[in-house]
């Protein structure tokens, strides 16, 4: 089965009404796992919606399981990057301790929490290059356009092999920010603007 846009729900957690309830969003299904396509979830654009329904169902959903579709979602190419890119980098670790030590849990929360990231490349001074700012839902009014769940944010380290050590280069295009990292083979990854509650 291709399933490149979406989340997994764990079965158990969910009873029938919610499935009848979902079933426009189901695409597939196995006695345990629902497959839901987060793109049918609206098709207005209104990423609002979309991140309330997150919000509201991820104590169902499987991060394990979801984790191959959350970073694929927004894997691009390199020809997808802006042109010459000056990266501002951060350790995976500062992400992380930001993060627990502003009322989130890096290896916890999924869609209850947003990392919003404003880069300052210009800046002579490297800490002052980036801004991080947790925030309890997805804001879809920010003119930085750079909110990234913590779902996505862990399936980065998960699905690529990162460790506390490990680089995460964000880059600049306008008000839109981009991510390259190295993977544990040693292989550029490169993942687009966060302009979805994904």
């Amino acid at each position: 089965m291709s399933f490149t846009n979406g989340i997994v729900i764990n079965r158990s957690l969910v009873d029938t009404n919610w499935e009848i309830a979902n079933q426009s969003l189901i695409c597939h299904s196995t006695p345990t796992k629902l497959y839901i396509d987060i793109y049918k979830i609206l098709n207005d654009g209104n990423n609002a919606i979309k991140a309330a329904w997150l919000k509201a169902n991820c104590n169902h959903i499987d991060c394990e399981e979801s984790t191959e579709h959350i970073q694929n979602a927004h894997l691009i190419s390199q020809g997808d990057m802006p042109a010459n890119p000056n990266y501002v980098t951060v350790y995976l670790k500062e992400i992380k301790d930001f993060i627990n030590q502003n009322g989130g849990h890096f290896d916890n929360n999924s869609y209850e929490k947003y990392l919003m990231i404003e880069l300052y490349p210009e800046k002579p001074d490297p800490k002052d290059r980036i801004v991080l700012t947790l925030l309890n839902q997805f804001d879809v009014n920010t003119s930085s356009v750079c909110c990234y769940s913590l779902a996505f944010l862990r399936s980065l380290k998960k699905f690529n092999g990162l460790n506390d050590t490990s680089v995460v280069n964000f880059a600049k295009d306008g008000n839109k920010i981009f991510i390259c990292i190295t993977d544990s083979n040693n292989s550029l990854k490169y993942y687009d603007v966060a302009d979805n509650p994904q």
